[in-house]
């Protein structure tokens, strides 16, 4: 039925890495945990049918996340998405940022790296995370990162930017910054 076909995605990545499959109506159909933070965030939360900024607002909201929102973790918002869409869910995406405070921001993706972060069985927040560092660092495992929490992948990412410079992701087109973050295409 095509009401519960996935057409788009959101992760919620922190250290609980969570995922939002939604509707052509921006509506959530499925939510998966990736890690056991997330499935305990996730016991007492009913975001099925709920428009994604609602499910993203209860996630964030919830009493299990407080624990993760500390002011030095790093909260990412990832949109995958082909669909006509995508400005629309990233606007709303960056408007839940907005209030979830300083160290949040917003990722925008293709539903290629979806496909491939779920045949890896890992969010789209933690993949593209990952898919960053091993421009740096080939060295560094998705399952190394698996592990981690989306702060921690980000800060060895710039601690190699730090060390190559800010040259190579100038001209990767890939800087980053503190709001909204727009990736469209794979590079390996």
């Amino acid at each position: 039925m095509w009401l519960q076909t996935p057409v788009s995605y959101v992760s919620i990545d922190v250290n609980p890495s969570i995922e939002l499959a939604l509707n052509w109506f921006d509506r959530v159909i499925s939510v998966k945990a990736y890690n056991s933070e997330g499935e305990e965030i996730l016991e007492d939360l009913f975001l099925k049918g709920k428009k994604y900024t609602d499910a993203i607002d209860a996630v964030v909201e919830s009493q299990g996340m407080e624990a993760y929102l500390t002011e030095e973790a790093e909260v990412v918002l990832t949109v995958a998405s082909d669909t006509d869409r995508e400005t629309e869910l990233q606007s709303g995406v960056e408007g839940c940022c907005g209030q979830i405070g300083n160290n949040s921001q917003s990722v925008s993706v293709g539903m290629e790296i979806a496909e491939q972060a779920h045949e890896n069985d890992v969010s789209v927040g933690k993949y593209y995370a990952w898919q960053q560092l091993a421009e740096y660092d080939s060295s560094m495992t998705l399952d190394q990162c698996r592990h981690m929490s989306i702060s921690e992948i980000h800060g060895l990412t710039r601690e190699h930017e730090q060390g190559h410079g800010q040259g190579h992701r100038e001209r990767t087109g890939q800087g980053e910054n503190s709001g909204s973050h727009h990736q469209g295409e794979h590079h390996e």
